[in-house]
């Protein structure tokens, strides 16, 4: 007993450290979102990074607040940013994990049109958006738009990866829902 509590007191500078850094970080999003923020490229970042750290602790309500400002100003800022592919993905992942299938596959699918501006076709952010926006159709049970997705995806990342690469192997996991549900219902 006195093993666990001793081991317990010993984590809680870590977990308490990270809570006060993510605070800090939000007093300093508070008093720089003012004014003419919308300018404020350094606002965008620090956005997005609490953003992200919301989303790494399931705060989803949150985490899409900060998304939607990090988007809002860059987009503001160079509407033709290649970065902004990046912010609409985050914005879906957090709008799926939300719960908001709809809002999450229309971020996901404003992220693709993005990078297919940008990147030529077999490029691996091309691949990273269709993966994103396969795993959201799953998600919403539109398996066949999923499957499409998830084909282009699976090959992009088998010729950037490999066969055995963790990003390929999850990747032909979620195909392997689709077509399973997809042969079911033939």
């Amino acid at each position: 007993m006195r093993l666990s509590l001793v081991l317990f007191l010993s984590l809680l500078p870590n977990l308490s450290s990270a809570d006060i850094e993510l605070n800090n970080m939000i007093e300093s999003y508070e008093s720089q979102k003012s004014g003419d923020y919308l300018n404020n490229q350094e606002l965008s970042f620090l956005s997005h990074e609490i953003g992200m750290r919301l989303l790494a602790s399931e705060k989803y309500d949150s985490a899409i607040i900060y998304f939607k400002t990090a988007l809002e100003i860059d987009q503001n800022i160079d509407k033709n940013d290649p970065s902004l592919g990046g912010r609409w993905t985050y914005l879906g992942q957090a709008y799926t994990l939300n719960g908001q299938i709809n809002n999450g596959i229309e971020s996901l699918q404003r992220a693709l049109q993005i990078d297919e501006q940008h990147y030529p076709k077999g490029h691996l952010n091309i691949g990273i958006a269709h993966g994103n926006l396969g795993w959201a159709l799953i998600r919403s049970r539109n398996y066949q738009r999923a499957n499409d997705h998830l084909k282009i995806a699976c090959a992009i990342f088998l010729e950037e990866f490999g066969e055995n690469h963790p990003q390929t192997l999850d990747c032909h996991k979620k195909l392997n829902v689709t077509l399973k549900y997809l042969q079911k219902n033939r």
